[in-house]
């Protein structure tokens, strides 16, 4: 019986990500356009936690992936934890900035 009251509970729970949760996106999108990249030439943005080395795992940044459709490969931005832009550079036949 306990079992089946905790599922239910668990069914009607909020598993929403936390209010300060962010992954960086919309600020990765606007580093773009900043490049002079539109939006419609942006094929996937990709988020990724970078986590320190201990055993918390508390985040301390984001490592952004840009794919586009203008080259083959991607476009990187890594973040701080509030989502500053740290470092934005382009791999392979990708290009960004003047």
């Amino acid at each position: 019986m306990l079992w089946t009251v905790l599922i239910v509970a668990l069914a009607g729970a909020d598993v929403s990500l936390p209010a300060d949760f962010e992954d960086c996106r919309s600020e990765a999108l606007a580093e773009m356009a900043a490049a002079g990249i539109s939006q419609d030439q942006v094929r996937g943005v990709f988020s990724y936690p970078r986590e320190d080395d201990s055993d918390d795992g508390m985040i301390v940044g984001y490592d952004v992936s840009v794919r586009l459709y203008t080259c083959n490969d991607r476009v990187y931005i890594n973040f701080d934890r509030h989502c500053r832009p740290r470092t934005v550079y382009a791999v392979g036949d990708c290009q960004v900035g003047p």
